[in-house]
């Protein structure tokens, strides 16, 4: 099975749970983007841009500010060592050691930048609402691509997933998807019919077996056809947004979100949610609620033991299998 490099930004999380209108201003959540790699090594980006590291599975954190690593927003690690980052001012970074330094290695003519991704040293996507870029030189060159079909409507891409330097696929507003076997260079409309979902998250266990999952009120779409069909698959819950899902096997999975309370707090009527399948999604059941957090956005599991979840304000860590769960940072609200 191929390992999951997991990087994902907070930003459309928050926009989506408080359905914030496009005239408003920015949300500024305590966690922007989260970048996880293995049992150990995670990466994270605050509010204010800096960036916080961990080596030894959130036991101790270190913390670069802003004004020295470049005012980092998103960021992606093919090992603990080799990683990038891209900034609000379309600057790609790199890194050889981990985080600690970071090299200013080009610049894109593009500021609306959502997510850079690599599959390996070499080749690496950054994608824009209308745009994908691509680099196989480990990116000091890009080149862009129009990231729609011809066949469909414009609409505002998110999400870029890759198995391998040729097969991926992208996805975003209204259920629309599209795949890639060329890395990029032409896509394929496999977009969910008749679907007003806004795509949040995928995971492919090879070319044909994969799932889907966002909101508004919950989804996990299924294929077992590279994405030409989807099937809904069902949730304990009506009232559920599905940010994230993750496999460890063909059978076992987790998805996280947010869920309505029962007892809503002062706060929110929002919480956290974990949810679990042990048969490819065929019936999910809940696990866990972490109401600490008004979502949780990420999951992520190095092995079938060790995994960590990302809230709108905590990073949690678990060693049995999902058992339990210890937080490992709290991230301040931002002032």
């Amino acid at each position: 099975m191929k390992k999951k490099l997991l990087s994902i930004s907070f930003f459309l999380v928050g926009i989506a749970v408080f359905s914030m209108k496009r005239d408003q201003l920015p949300i500024i959540l305590p966690i922007q983007n989260v970048t996880f790699n293995d049992a150990s090594s995670a990466w994270i980006v605050t509010g204010k841009n800096d960036l916080l590291y961990t080596a030894n599975g959130g036991e101790t954190w270190n913390k670069i500010p802003a004004d020295i690593v470049g005012g980092f927003e998103y960021t992606c690690f093919v090992t603990v060592q080799i990683g990038w980052a891209i900034n609000k001012d379309g600057q790609v970074w790199k890194t050889t050691d981990s985080g600690k330094t970071w090299t200013s290695i080009s610049k894109l003519d593009d500021k609306s930048l959502e997510q850079i991704t690599f599959v390996d040293q070499k080749n690496g996507w950054i994608i824009s609402p209308f745009s994908i870029w691509r680099t196989e030189d480990g990116g000091v060159i890009w080149k862009r691509h129009i990231s729609s079909s011809p066949n469909r409507p414009k609409e505002l891409t998110h999400r870029v997933y890759f198995l391998n330097s040729k097969v991926g696929w992208m996805g975003g507003e209204n259920g629309a998807i599209y795949s890639t076997t060329d890395g990029g260079l032409s896509w394929e409309d496999k977009s969910i019919e008749n679907s007003d979902m806004n795509l949040f998250d995928f995971f492919f266990l090879n070319e044909r077996v994969g799932w889907v999952c966002g909101l508004p009120y919950g989804g996990i779409y299924h294929t077992q056809d590279g994405g030409k069909t989807w099937q809904l698959q069902k949730l304990p819950y009506d009232s559920t947004n599905i940010f994230s899902v993750y496999f460890t096997s063909e059978k076992d999975g987790w998805a996280v979100g947010s869920h309505k309370l029962e007892k809503p707090s002062q706060n929110s009527e929002y919480g956290g949610l974990v949810l679990r399948t042990t048969d490819a999604g065929k019936t999910w059941k809940f696990a866990q609620a972490l109401e600490s957090d008004l979502w949780c956005s990420r999951v992520y599991f190095a092995n079938s033991l060790q995994g960590w979840i990302a809230g709108r304000n905590n990073v949690y860590r678990t060693d049995d299998g999902g058992k339990s769960w210890k937080r490992v940072l709290e991230a301040p609200e931002m002032r």
